[in-house]
């Protein structure tokens, strides 16, 4: 989208932009914020990119100062409305490229915030949870469960029962003054996540990595996901289970978390 894109480190406008080149298996990506003409937590997404990139071994990533300035040129090209930003290292031929360009995205509305959302369940997982590369069949899979189920969310779950992540997010649970997540080394390991756990960190709130499996989803009063298009967003019911969504917690953590954003 937009009137520019950017391949390495080059300017050029969107009528030589190739969508053949997005059809690679097991590309690396990153999917960052455009905010009041800034990318959001450029410097964490760069260093999760690079994280990536060596366990992938992937190679011809531009260092992070060319891909801040980058970044920046891309945003200023194309005006500061906000929006969100695809980084992507693409095989063309036998060579690796650095790709960045604005794509569609979708934004919860004030309603999803206030009354929450609807998440529902699915049997899978990814091969590789802490590495961000693309995996077609499953976006696909899980693009089309949250039309004909009509939900905003699917939530993985692996073969033992244990909720995972979600498609796009990664969700934490609450009981009590308490926070709980799965663990790191069986999900992405979100930006927003991680400013989340600062955010309870600084606060006093305390974070429990831990296996939850969905049929015990009941035994907790709130949930939520975290990502970069929904921030922190309410889960009004995942499955059969309903949460309270006016959890005073929660909404604590909703507003710390969109002064980060400014």
């Amino acid at each position: 989208t937009r009137k520019y894109f950017s391949l390495d480190s080059s300017l050029m406008e969107i009528k030589h932009f190739d969508p053949k080149w997005l059809k690679g298996k097991k590309m690396v990506y990153e999917v960052l914020r455009s905010f009041r003409g800034k990318a959001v937590f450029l410097d964490d997404h760069i260093a999760r990119m690079q994280k990536t990139v060596i366990q992938t071994g992937v190679k011809d990533l531009p260092e992070a100062d060319e891909i801040r300035k980058i970044t920046q040129e891309l945003i200023n090209a194309n005006g500061t409305e906000e929006g969100n930003i695809l980084f992507c290292m693409l095989r063309i031929g036998k060579g690796s490229h650095f790709l960045a360009c604005f794509i569609g995205h979708y934004y919860p509305g004030p309603d999803a915030y206030r009354e929450g959302v609807h998440v529902r369940s699915l049997k899978a997982m990814r091969n590789n949870p802490n590495a961000k590369i693309f995996n077609p069949v499953l976006r696909k899979k899980t693009e089309s469960l949250k039309e004909t189920r009509e939900a905003a969310e699917i939530l993985l779950v692996d073969k033992e029962g244990f909720i995972t992540e979600g498609s796009r997010s990664n969700i934490f649970m609450i009981r009590g003054n308490e926070l709980f997540t799965p663990p790191a080394a069986r999900v992405l390991l979100g930006i927003t996540r991680q400013k989340v756990i600062d955010i309870c960190e600084n606060l006093g709130i305390r974070v429990t990595e831990k296996d939850i499996l969905l049929r015990d989803a009941q035994l907790y009063e709130s949930a939520f996901i975290t990502g970069t298009s929904p921030k922190v967003l309410p889960i009004k019911n995942i499955d059969k289970f309903c949460y309270n969504v006016e959890n005073p917690l929660m909404r604590k953590i909703m507003d710390e978390f969109d002064l980060l954003m400014y």
